[in-house]
């Protein structure tokens, strides 16, 4: 069985998470429902603002191998306002500016990686350091339990 994180949990991760380009991609997956690999082949084109959705669409081009499940295209609402103001705010404030890539979460910093594409391996680094230091770090926990947990707080919501 699917196992979701409580609200301390994911509370204790959120604390954790030191980038806007971090926090955007976990609030996403726990206020969308994205998978991971769905989130991290993203395109900037992907983003409505005003509608307040992200269009998941299956492509096979991210240069790190990240893709959806799901051949079909879909739509995740985020009807939650934190999850798009993290993504505004990393896209205008803290993604690279001069990065030719259409994807949207990079590798910034000034390392020799920078303006690639974040892999799915840097993403589950990423979420693991930050579990280890919040004090949740369980084997169960990952970047897909965030999508256990959105689909768990949607049923408890009625739907």
């Amino acid at each position: 069985m699917p196992r979701p994180m409580d609200d301390e949990r994911v509370a204790a991760l959120l604390k954790q998470l030191h980038s806007s380009r971090d926090r955007a991609i976990v609030l996403l997956m726990l206020q969308g429902g994205p998978r991971p690999g769905e989130v991290l082949g993203l395109h900037l084109e992907d983003i409505a603002y005003g509608r307040r959705r992200v269009v998941v669409r299956h492509r096979d081009d991210h240069p790190k191998g990240a893709r959806s499940k799901s051949r079909t295209e879909r739509v995740v609402d985020l009807h939650e306002p934190e999850a798009l103001a993290a993504l505004s705010t990393y896209v205008m404030n803290d993604r690279p500016t001069d990065a030719d890539s259409p994807i949207v979460f990079l590798i910034g910093g000034r390392g020799l990686r920078r303006l690639e594409a974040l892999s799915y391996d840097g993403l589950v680094r990423m979420f693991a350091r930050a579990c280890t230091r919040a004090g949740i770090r369980e084997p169960w926990v990952t970047p897909h339990a965030c999508r256990h947990t959105h689909a768990t707080r949607m049923w408890d919501g009625g739907m």
